[in-house]
């Protein structure tokens, strides 16, 4: 199937996100690959579940435009695969890396949401 949750910076995070109609659920990293908590709910980064508690997504892509590709190399592991999309740059993850990519952007959300109305909604 394809990608349905990646990473990107703010502007390629809205406009991507927007475009497609919320079809491509995207949270914004900072330029070193640290998520990033500006001018959105923190909250999003989660789905809800059937059980009505929100839940981690599997993060499988990262738009690599406006980041620093070094940093993501360092923090996330290399891409299964690289594309380019019209003048973007994307790189896929699968398997074990998706899996450590998606486990640091929860534990990074979590420990923002920490404390915050709303965490008991959390899905352990």
């Amino acid at each position: 199937s394809e990608p349905r949750h990646g990473l990107a910076d703010y502007w390629h995070a809205h406009l991507l996100e927007t475009f497609s109609r919320r079809q491509l659920h995207l949270n914004q990293l900072r330029a070193d690959g640290q998520v990033q908590f500006w001018d959105n709910n923190a909250f999003h980064h989660f789905v809800p579940g059937n059980d009505g508690r929100l839940h981690s997504p599997r993060y499988d892509f990262i738009v690599v435009d406006g980041l620093d590709p070094d940093a993501l190399r360092a923090r996330y592991g290399e891409p299964r695969e690289r594309r380019t999309l019209g003048e973007m740059t994307v790189w896929i993850y699968g398997g074990e890396s998706a899996a450590r990519m998606s486990a640091d952007v929860d534990r990074q959300v979590r420990a923002f949401v920490k404390g915050r109305p709303g965490e008991a909604r959390l899905a352990p």
